[in-house]
């Protein structure tokens, strides 16, 4: 038997197709990365050539449409920890907490219609530990009480501020990361408009949102405008428990 698999992970999309071929029957089954496959479908060709040419066309329709072949199938998501945020507007002093609850709820909401996107990978904030430890003459990041422990996270927190605030190079799109993984990440005015435009005029599909999410999102959505009109605000993760 023939077997080949190809993977659509774009934005965020993750699926998978695959086509095995045994004689004259062809099999395609399909699905969500992670999640549970369609039922399989066999189709009867007359003879085995007429099997071959179908499968290498069904091949060539998935590779137009922008699926790669894999060897391998690709690991499901990770469950997102529970994590505890405050979000501060860079001026004004407004606040915004978030229990892991909230904070899961407003992830999957964005990023259901749209306006977040969990395939964006975080910049690597790893050398701006490094260089504010080399700035300060030290081998390591000094731990809790280290007479330098304030001066080195104040010049990390200046080093890297250009990074924490990195746009999506894709338009109207934020990174998920920035309330998933990681602290101290910055969502810049735009990132704030777009928020709060999209959590206003786009609803999920199929979705109907309880009294207390509803609530939640009026909250989310007024702290944005809010953040816009400030110059963003900067992600801080108070707590983070895994899964």
């Amino acid at each position: 038997m023939s077997m080949r698999r190809f993977e659509y992970i774009q934005g965020n999309t993750a699926k998978f197709w695959e086509v095995a071929r045994r004689g004259s029957t062809l099999t395609v089954r399909s699905g969500r990365i992670g999640g549970t496959a369609k039922e399989p479908r066999t189709k009867q060709l007359d003879d085995y050539m007429a099997a071959e040419r179908e499968f290498d066309r069904l091949i060539r329709d998935k590779l137009r449409r922008g699926y790669v072949e894999v060897d391998d199938a690709s690991e499901p998501e990770a469950p997102m920890p529970d994590r505890l945020l405050v979000l501060r507007t860079l001026e004004g002093g407004e606040e915004l907490r978030l229990e892991p609850s909230a904070t899961r709820y407003i992830v999957w909401r964005m990023v259901e219609v749209g306006v977040m996107d969990k395939q964006e990978r975080p910049p690597d904030l790893q050398r701006w530990l490094y260089r504010a430890s080399r700035r300060l003459r030290l081998e390591d990041v000094p731990e809790d009480g280290h007479p330098l422990q304030d001066e080195f996270w104040d010049l990390y927190m200046e080093l890297s501020a250009a990074d924490r605030r990195t746009e999506s190079s894709q338009h109207g799109i934020v990174g998920a990361y920035k309330l998933s993984i990681g602290t101290d990440w910055i969502i810049t005015a735009k990132e704030a408009a777009n928020l709060a435009e999209a959590s206003h005029t786009r609803p999920p599909r199929r979705h109907k949102a309880s009294n207390s999410q509803r609530e939640l999102l009026k909250d989310w959505i007024e702290f944005n405008q809010k953040g816009a009109s400030q110059g963003g605000y900067i992600v801080e993760c108070l707590e983070e428990t895994p899964v």
